[in-house]
């Protein structure tokens, strides 16, 4: 639902969820959607069920609040907090996301993160041009996406450029 763009629909099957128990399994992908309606609050609990350092929560929300500026000190920013493998942050948000987030698109292809719901990661909200960058295009390669596509089709939001390329919206 959240990626089709059905937020508050979303968010009030999120919101069952918790009342549940059901806490962080893609709790990750509510962070941005509770941060842009001004929920602050909601999205540094998020943060913090998932492991997040303060620190780290704080770096990505001000990140959240100004998509449109690449963090200048990313890559040093993911190996200070995204380093060990076993910390359930890293392993529930990953590398990819983070670099995403923080706007370091080249490295979110490179992040060997091992995560297959990395997949998911492209599609993230948080930085619309990422989805217009080379680095998208190539995320997904490594992915496998597109060729996967070119055999069953492309989603609505993307459409085949030639017999080698493709766009999303």
């Amino acid at each position: 639902l959240l990626f089709k763009g059905e937020t508050d629909q979303a968010l009030a099957a999120f919101e069952r969820g918790v009342a549940g128990g059901f806490v962080v399994n893609r709790a990750e992908s509510f962070v941005l959607p509770f941060f842009k309606r001004g929920n602050r609050m909601a999205a540094l609990l998020l943060l913090n069920a998932l492991g997040a350092k303060p620190e780290m929560s704080k770096i990505l929300l001000d990140a959240a609040a100004r998509p449109e500026v690449p963090h200048p000190d990313a890559k040093a920013i993911v190996e200070r907090y995204m380093n060990d493998n076993n910390d359930g942050f890293v392993q529930r948000f990953s590398r990819a996301k983070a670099y995403q987030w923080l706007g370091a698109y080249d490295e979110v292809a490179t992040a060997n993160d091992d995560d297959p719901t990395n997949i998911i990661a492209a599609w993230e909200s948080i930085r619309p041009s990422f989805r217009n960058s080379p680095a998208f295009k190539r995320t997904l390669e490594t992915l496998g996406v597109p060729a996967y596509w070119r055999k069953h089709g492309f989603p609505p939001q993307c459409r085949p450029l030639g017999a080698t390329d493709f766009e999303c919206k």
